[in-house]
């Protein structure tokens, strides 16, 4: 998305908060127990990521991690590693580069969300799969040619979207949006299609500005952090859908970032990278999972 300042973000969303009626979903607690406090793991530097607006923890590549920029780019990703350097270039040919917004990752599968949509302009937005590209260090760049494109509408009138997650459990995609005072829930399976699907929410959460989230595939613990908040779900039996209609159980304690926009899950937390169209200081920052008390995991509450 074109771009926010930090003070801007701040007063849109004490001006679009004060407008939504009282719920005690609002009140989310904080819960300090769950990870360790954010610190800068390094930065990234590359010239050619100007605005990572997404990550992804690679399953085929593991250590690594999938991002790209924000619109205005070519179709391309970038496979990235924790010290900050580019890997591996991947350029694809026959996908457009509207507005990439997020990525998940689903086994060998890795979606791409062209759901940017800021002037809310856009007849359809697209979700593209591919298979994930494996590195090798003898290879710095590759194409992908071999794609499918899943056409979405939303039945509710045009919507920005920049989260998009997929369900371990029951292999769903799952967005919420940005740009409402109760950002909406749409879950579905892809499905590539010419003739756009017409979406209609499932529920909606009362916060705005959401910019990224991520679905841990081994729990179903969910992060969806907007610019001044993470939202937590714990694991449950119910699908990552319904866990979050029902809102999170807790919010993390963060550091909160210049357009930061990028969250994925790694084995040992989670880690967070900002978005800096004019600096070179994009900067990972890592939260540790902390260890379980003696009478078992960090409470939630």
């Amino acid at each position: 998305m074109r771009k926010l300042t930090p003070l801007l973000q701040v007063l849109i969303i004490s001006f679009l908060c004060g407008c939504t009626a009282p719920d005690k979903k609002t009140k989310i607690p904080q819960n300090a127990d769950l990870f360790e406090t954010g610190n800068v793991h390094a930065v990234l530097t590359h010239e050619r990521i100007k605005e990572a607006s997404s990550l992804v923890a690679s399953n085929r590549n593991p250590g690594l991690f999938w991002t790209h920029n924000d619109s205005g780019d070519s179709p391309r990703l970038f496979l990235i590693n924790l010290q900050g350097d580019v890997v591996l270039e991947v350029a694809l040919q026959g996908p457009a580069h509207i507005d990439w917004e997020d990525l998940s990752i689903d086994g060998s599968d890795l979606y791409i969300a062209d759901t940017g949509d800021n002037n809310a302009v856009r007849s359809a937005v697209q979700i593209y799969k591919i298979t994930e590209p494996q590195w090798d260090s003898l290879k710095i760049r590759d194409t992908v040619s071999v794609y499918q494109v899943m056409n979405l509408q939303y039945a509710n009138g045009r919507r920005d979207v920049e989260a998009l997650m997929i369900d371990p459990g029951n292999h769903a995609l799952i967005m919420v949006t940005k740009r409402e005072v109760n950002c909406e829930i749409y879950t579905f399976p892809f499905q590539e299609n010419t003739t756009p699907l017409k979406l209609q929410p499932i529920g909606s959460l009362p916060m705005t500005l959401f910019n990224g989230g991520d679905i841990h595939l081994g729990t179903g613990e969910i992060l969806l952090k907007n610019y001044t908040h993470i939202y937590y779900w714990k694991a449950g039996t119910e699908s990552a859908a319904q866990r979050m209609k029902a809102g999170p159980d807790a919010s993390i304690p963060y550091i909160e970032e210049p357009q930061g926009e990028a969250i994925a899950w790694t084995p040992t937390g989670f880690i967070t990278l900002s978005e800096l169209s004019k600096s070179k200081e994009q900067k990972f920052y890592t939260y540790l999972r902390k260890m379980p008390t003696s009478s078992g995991s960090p409470s939630t509450h």
